[in-house]
C-alpha cells in the first residue's frame, strides 16, 4: 500500500467540513460529492446507487452504494459514514481541526479516526480491487452513509427503507476497534437517550418556602433514577466493554440566569446503554413509574421525552462466514488471535442486525480519540487495515 496515497487522500477530504446538522454543521453533501468524483475518477467497472433525502433543516443528506460485481455468491460491504461531530472548543486544538496535519505517523483533524479511517480503508481497497477484480473471492461493496453521529435517520435507516439485501450480503463496519486490531465487535447494547423536564414554581431566592425549586427536584429525581436502574438492571456480560448496563446522567439545563431566583424549570438527560438481557422498553417502563410517583409525591409537573431508542438486537453469530473470514484475515496479516467483543451501541452494525443481517465492527484504532480535541489516526494502521481488507476479499471462503 502506498503511504503517500493515504496521506494525499486525508489532505483532500479532511478540509471538506462534514459536521452533522444536529451539531450545527451543514451536512455531508460536499464530502459525498468528493468521494463520488474520486471513485469515478480512480475506479472502473462498478455499479452505483444513490439514496438521498432532505432533513428537517433543508440540508441534503446523501447515501451512496458502490458495487464491484465479480459474479460471486457472497457480497462483502464496507459500511462507512462521512458525517462528524462538531469540533468542540476549537481553541483547545493543537492543530486546525479541518486540516490534515501530519506529524510522523499520525494525522490530526476532526474525523481522522471517526470515520475517515474507515472511509480511507474502504475506498482504497475498492480502488485496488477495481484494478484487480480477478482476485476477488466475493463481490465488494462500499456503503457510504450520512447521519451516523445522530441516530442514522437520514443515513442507513433511509437506505434500508428502500434497499433490500440478502443472506449472502455481509457488512463490515470499520467504526470501532482497539490499537492492535485484536477485537471484533459482534454485539451492541441497546441505546436509549431520554430528556426529563421538571416544572416547579419560581420565587425569590430568599423565599423558597413559597416556591418549588425545579433544580433541586430535578437533582433528586436524577439521583433516584440513577440509583434504581443500576440496582434493578445489574446483570453482567463479560463480552461487553464495560460488562454491564450503563445509565449515565449527562446534559442538564436550569432555566434561570440569576443566582437569586428559585428556578421554575429544569431539565436532565440520560444516556443509557443496555445489555441484550434486557429491553429498552423494560427500562423505559421503570423510568416512567419513577417519574409518575415522583411527580405525585412532590407536586411538580414532569415531561419525559425519548430522544433515541434502539435495540438491543441479536448478536452476529461467531459461526458467520463474516466472522470466520475476518478472523482468518487478521491472523494471516497481523499474526493475532482476535477475540469477539460487544460495545455500548450506536454503530450502523446494530441497525443492520435489526434487519437480520450479519455485521461486524472492526478496525485498528487507538482507543478514546474519537470525538476529542486533537483527534488523530495512524497512517500505518490505515495501511494495515487496507491490507487486511484486501486479504479478507481475496481469501474469502
Amino acid at each position: 500500500m502506498n503511504i503517500e496515497e493515504i496521506k494525499e487522500f486525508y489532505k483532500e477530504i479532511i478540509p471538506i467540513e462534514s459536521v452533522n446538522p444536529a451539531f450545527g454543521g451543514k451536512g455531508e453533501e460536499k464530502r459525498a460529492l468528493y468521494l463520488k468524483n474520486y471513485i469515478y475518477k480512480n475506479c472502473k467497472d462498478f455499479q452505483y446507487e444513490e439514496y438521498t433525502t432532505k432533513d428537517i433543516h433543508g440540508f441534503t443528506r446523501p447515501n451512496m452504494l458502490f458495487l464491484l460485481n465479480a459474479n460471486k455468491k457472497d457480497t462483502v460491504w464496507f459500511v462507512v459514514h462521512i458525517d462528524t461531530v462538531d469540533v468542540g472548543d476549537e481553541k483547545a486544538w493543537k492543530y486546525p481541526p479541518f486540516q490534515a496535519t501530519i506529524v510522523n505517523d499520525l494525522i490530526y483533524g476532526r474525523g481522522t479516526t471517526d470515520d475517515i479511517h474507515g472511509v480511507c480503508m474502504g475506498v482504497l481497497a475498492f480502488k485496488y480491487f477495481s484494478e484487480h477484480k480477478d482476485q476477488l473471492q466475493a463481490n465488494l461493496g462500499l456503503f457510504v452513509v450520512s447521519d451516523e453521529e445522530n441516530g442514522s435517520k437520514y443515513g442507513i435507516k433511509e437506505v434500508l427503507k428502500h434497499r433490500k439485501f440478502s443472506s449472502n450480503d455481509y457488512f463490515l463496519v470499520p467504526d470501532w476497534g482497539v490499537d492492535d486490531g485484536s477485537k471484533i465487535e459482534t454485539a451492541e447494547k441497546g441505546i436509549m437517550w431520554i430528556s426529563i423536564k421538571v416544572k416547579g414554581k419560581q420565587s425569590h431566592g430568599s423565599r423558597p418556602d413559597i416556591g418549588i425549586n425545579a433544580h433541586r427536584m430535578a437533582m433528586k429525581l436524577e439521583s433516584q433514577i440513577d440509583e434504581y436502574l443500576h440496582k434493578k438492571f445489574n446483570e453482567r456480560d463479560e463480552i461487553f466493554i464495560p460488562p454491564y448496563s450503563t445509565f449515565e446522567p449527562t446534559k442538564g439545563a436550569f432555566y434561570t440566569k440569576s443566582i437569586n431566583i428559585i428556578p421554575e424549570m429544569a431539565e436532565i438527560s440520560f444516556d443509557m446503554r443496555i445489555l441484550p438481557k434486557y429491553t429498552t422498553d423494560e427500562v423505559l417502563g421503570e423510568v416512567d413509574n419513577i417519574v409518575k410517583n415522583f411527580e405525585k409525591s412532590n407536586k411538580v409537573e414532569i415531561t419525559l421525552e425519548v430522544i433515541q431508542k434502539e435495540g438491543p438486537y441479536k448478536p452476529t453469530s461467531r459461526e458467520s462466514p463474516l466472522i470466520k473470514n475476518l478472523k482468518s484475515a487478521i491472523e494471516s496479516v497481523s499474526n493475532l488471535k482476535p477475540t469477539l467483543y460487544g460495545i455500548g451501541g450506536g454503530t450502523c452494525a446494530a441497525l443492520l442486525r435489526e434487519q437480520g443481517y450479519d455485521a461486524a465492527v472492526w478496525a485498528t484504532l487507538d482507543e478514546g480519540v474519537e470525538h476529542t480535541v486533537n483527534e488523530y489516526t495512524s497512517i500505518n494502521k490505515v495501511a494495515l487495515d487496507i491490507k487486511i481488507a484486501e486479504t479478507l476479499l481475496s481469501q474469502w471462503k
